[in-house]
């Protein structure tokens, strides 16, 4: 429970940061950033690793939860450490345990 506690107002601290210099949270928080270009492309930034992949699904882990992205003809065109750029129709993104 102490640790909880200790976590969630390190967030805290962490979001309170951010805001005051002006720094985008993603950065300071170390959590994910999700950019979507209509239903076709997806950017994802900060993750952690691909769990999943196929033509219909691509689950990803990231901080604080996974992201499953659904839809049909999913490709990954670009792949870094930092960035993960999927393509097709995008029909969800949600996030899971």
């Amino acid at each position: 429970m102490k640790d909880r506690q200790k976590n969630n107002t390190r967030s805290s601290l962490r979001e309170k940061l951010a805001d005051a210099v002006d720094v985008s949270k993603d950065i300071i928080l170390d959590t994910v950033l999700i950019r979507a270009i209509g239903t076709h492309e997806l950017t994802i930034e900060n993750y952690k690793g691909i769990l999943e992949y196929s033509d219909r699904c691509i689950k990803v882990k990231a901080k604080p939860k996974c992201i499953c992205v659904q839809g049909s003809n999913l490709e990954l065109i670009c792949l870094t450490d930092e960035l993960l750029n999927i393509r097709g129709c995008v029909s969800c993104i949600s996030f899971v345990e």
